[in-house]
């Protein structure tokens, strides 16, 4: 993979010590970004899994830079080929529950969303996918960097502190600012921590939708023309439980009407 320029001068730029300079998961060459709350990983209960998700996402991106031409491997359970490029790769299309001890091979029930909306997003919906394979063509990052299998269960004050940090060094680097399509999947966690979009992204507030009337079943759209670039900005819920099909749907209208639009592919 050749990797832009401007993504090799943020991994240059961040330091592997602060752990607000996680970078993220997927294609940085992807044209879609999505931007979750934060990662599901409890460090108290899951160590390795938050050492080499979280900690080591900035030495492996470097890796990688270092190794272009890596290939990577299925997963198989092997921690050893979990690769931010394509982590878990190999993972089925369904929901892995350890409770109910159900969807064996399957991913988390945000990854599940994601790949429901990249589905969508497909032009042809044909031969869908058994495994979760949007890491292809979408980048993900988060608005947090200390991961938690529960908002509730955070320390507000880290909280606070790493969503301002990112917000005003991480999402205003060039590599972020120039994803033309930006899924701000994070519910109200904007408006809690005072993040203005608009602001953020160069991008105008252009109206709300409600799927069928339901309030809890919502996006607003934000869009922009800057230089002669476009740029979508979808804000919605986070994408991890209760998500309808049809409000995956309407995001996807969204956006292939834009790239449609703006000559763009995916």
């Amino acid at each position: 993979m050749n990797y832009s320029n401007e993504f090799k001068e943020l991994i240059k730029k961040s330091k592997p010590e602060n752990l607000n300079n996680y970078i993220g998961t997927g294609n940085p060459n992807a044209k879609i970004l999505i931007i979750g709350k934060e990662c599901a990983v409890d460090f108290r209960q899951e160590p390795e899994q938050y050492e080499r998700e979280i900690k080591e996402n900035l030495i492996n991106w470097k890796a990688n830079i270092e190794n272009p031409s890596l290939a990577i491997e299925n997963w198989n359970g092997n921690p050893n080929f979990i690769n931010p490029l394509f982590p878990y790769k190999g993972q089925k299309f369904t929901i892995y529950n350890e409770k109910k001890k159900s969807g064996k091979g399957g991913t988390s029930s945000t990854w599940y969303y994601y790949q429901k909306l990249y589905n969508r997003i497909r032009i042809s919906t044909q031969n869908l996918p058994t495994e979760i394979d949007f890491h292809n063509d979408i980048f993900i990052t988060e608005l947090n960097a200390n991961p938690s299998n529960y908002s509730k269960d955070q320390n507000p004050e880290n909280r606070k502190n790493s969503i301002n940090e990112r917000s005003n060094i991480f999402f205003k680097s060039d590599f972020i600012q120039n994803f033309q399509i930006v899924i701000f999947a994070t519910s109200h966690y904007t408006k809690e921590h005072n993040i203005d979009i608009c602001k953020l992204f160069n991008v105008d507030f252009q109206k709300t939708k409600h799927i069928d009337e339901n309030p809890r079943q919502w996006y607003n759209l934000h869009t922009n023309k800057e230089g002669g670039k476009s740029k979508l900005l979808i804000h919605t819920k986070q994408l991890s439980m209760n998500i309808s099909d049809k409000l995956l749907e309407e995001i996807a209208k969204e956006i292939k009407s834009f790239t449609k639009e703006n000559s763009i592919e995916l």
